[in-house]
């Protein structure tokens, strides 16, 4: 209730009492409204690099006034346009001017914080008096001897590097020069940047076109906002199991590119086989989980009650099934670009982007949708990605692996793990349990228990 001193409170929405519902926006602060971020990576041949890039078309936006949309189109085209036309060459001078600038202000900025602060015995004094019961001895952590620990640490495994790098086998093969190197990581870099920027544009649409469509429905700024935040939690949690197939898609290029060298094809399809069974153990029982389970974990994540729980809930059911096959497409994806098929993956994600936004712009503009229709967008986005994925492996690849039935075995094991977890959580609640934490916990629980079995 309003105290004295407080602010002027207003019935915004005019129902006659005031509470959340009446929150609005007041204006623009000094800080960004959205944030965002880029990072390429790939691999080829024992060659890696990595890119990134984060606000630059806030700082474009900022200057010229050019909407958003088009500030990323032209930051994104300006990366693509230096890496071509630069070369290989270009980009490893940039990132080495980036990395002495950094190590030199890195270095720089700890002396005068040592100095101003009298050493380090007096940063560490400094720190426990206006700091107590925060941070440690400082100087116990951090002693000389610790840096000589680390720097001795950086110099054996250099060390280890140079001798393993002589006792490599030496071909009488010709040695390929830089430009021809350059040229052909460019060949992989440029699809995979070109897709990427794609992915990112497409989903900067979706947000355009949902918004749109929501507002369209005679739902007010705020409630729309509202929505939008749910989908964006249920898409972080649609994220999270996905993390764990990076790093086999990751360890799985090299792999088979080097049973490719040796012209071991059997290896190689056996090795994507693999990576697909251990791909569908990881992912089956975390989609059916999610899905069978998104009330209590969006009640339990999101502290989210009544309609926005219910909300919450749709989202996550359908952004769980999506999971397998955002698994799927990582793994596949990174099949091909082994075997050196890089433009077919990025042609069917961006056919299955626009899939997407013709999904999103017809779903969510139907008032018996709504935002659910941009879940569904995203789950018919995968599959179709998924689908053309294992179409181009069968029709590339000679050898190619039996994806499809590798997933199933695992598949069915998640499905009866699925089942029992929903028993398990529908029967926490007969009984009256209100715990999140117990809703949660004991079912899935359960549910790894199955799963092992």
């Amino acid at each position: 209730r309003p105290n004295v001193g407080d602010i002027k409170y207003v019935d915004i929405n005019g129902d006659g009492k005031i509470d959340w519902t009446d929150k609005g926006f007041i204006g623009r602060t000094n800080r960004p409204e959205l944030t965002y971020g880029l990072n390429l990576d790939f691999a080829w041949n024992g060659f890696d690099f990595n890119a990134q890039f984060t606000g630059g078309a806030t700082l474009v936006e900022s200057v010229t006034g050019l909407p958003y949309w088009v500030s990323l189109l032209i930051f994104a085209v300006v990366v693509i346009v230096y890496t071509s036309f630069g070369g290989f060459t270009a980009v490893v001078i940039t990132d080495t001017i980036q990395g002495i600038i950094m190590i030199l202000g890195t270095f720089l900025f700890m002396f005068f914080v040592l100095k101003a602060g009298g050493g380090l015995s007096g940063v560490d004094a400094g720190l426990a008096q206006n700091l107590p019961g925060v941070y440690d001895n400082l100087t116990a952590k951090y002693a000389p001897g610790s840096l000589l620990s680390f720097c001795g640490s950086a110099l054996r495994l250099f060390g280890c590097f140079r001798r393993s790098y002589k006792d490599m086998p030496v071909t009488d093969e010709p040695v390929t020069s830089y430009k021809e190197t350059a040229k052909g990581l460019l060949t992989i870099a440029i699809p995979i940047t070109v897709g990427s920027a794609g992915l990112q544009m497409l989903t900067m649409l979706e947000t355009k076109i949902y918004m749109g469509q929501l507002l369209g429905l005679g739902y007010t700024q705020m409630e729309a906002d509202i929505m939008r935040g749910i989908y964006g939690m249920t898409l972080t949690i649609f994220n999270m199991p996905c993390a764990f197939i990076t790093p086999i898609t990751i360890s799985i290029i090299p792999a088979i590119t080097s049973h490719l060298t040796l012209l071991d094809h059997k290896a190689a399809k056996a090795t994507e086989e693999s990576a697909a069974r251990i791909t569908g153990l990881i992912c089956m029982p975390c989609a059916f989980g999610l899905a069978v389970l998104a009330e209590p974990v969006t009640a339990l994540l999101g502290g989210y009650t009544g309609e926005k729980l219910a909300l919450a809930t749709t989202l996550m059911t359908i952004m769980g099934f999506g999971i397998i096959f955002n698994a799927v497409v990582l793994v596949t994806t990174a099949i091909m670009q082994a075997h050196g098929h890089v433009n077919r993956p990025v042609i069917n994600m961006l056919i299955g982007g626009l899939i997407k936004l013709a999904a999103v712009a017809l779903l969510t503009g139907n008032p018996a949708i709504g935002i659910a229709g941009t879940p569904i967008g995203t789950l018919l986005c995968y599959l179709c990605i998924c689908f053309l994925n294992i179409f181009s492996i069968r029709s590339l690849i000679e050898q190619s692996p039996a994806i499809v039935k590798n997933l199933i075995k695992p598949f069915c094991a998640a499905a009866i793990m699925g089942i029992l977890v929903y028993a398990t959580w529908l029967g926490l609640t007969a009984i009256g349990m209100t715990s999140r934490v117990i809703l949660c916990g004991v079912p899935i629980c359960v549910g790894v228990a199955v799963y092992v079995v």
